[in-house]
């Protein structure tokens, strides 16, 4: 079993506070739900090949996947660097995570 970490300021903090604002109640679940699928499929954070519409059905997001992908990206979820997408601060809050299920695997 894997795990992510979670803030307690994660339902109060300005970026969820944004997105529910822009998509609605259930959009708090959303970055949850991105950050849950890539502890497990994209350990780096990258979501280098991932078009809107996966990332809409990952995050169970039933309206438009470019307005979905718009919000992440202007809320301060995923970030677009240099052609990259990728999930902000990823390793920054969950490198620790992964590294130490890394060393239980390898060690």
């Amino acid at each position: 079993m894997n795990w992510i970490r979670l803030s307690s300021e994660y339902p109060r903090h300005r970026k969820t506070l944004r997105l529910v604002r822009r998509l609605g109640p259930l959009a708090a679940l959303y970055p949850i739900w991105l950050w849950l699928w890539a502890v497990e499929q994209s350990p780096d954070g990258s979501l280098r090949d991932m078009e809107p519409a996966e990332v809409a059905q990952i995050v169970g997001h039933t309206g438009d996947p470019a307005e979905l992908w718009a919000a992440l990206v202007e809320c301060g979820f995923v970030e677009e660097v240099d052609g990259e997408r990728r999930l902000r601060s990823w390793m920054q809050h969950t490198g620790g995570v992964i590294a130490r299920r890394k060393a239980r695997t390898f060690g």
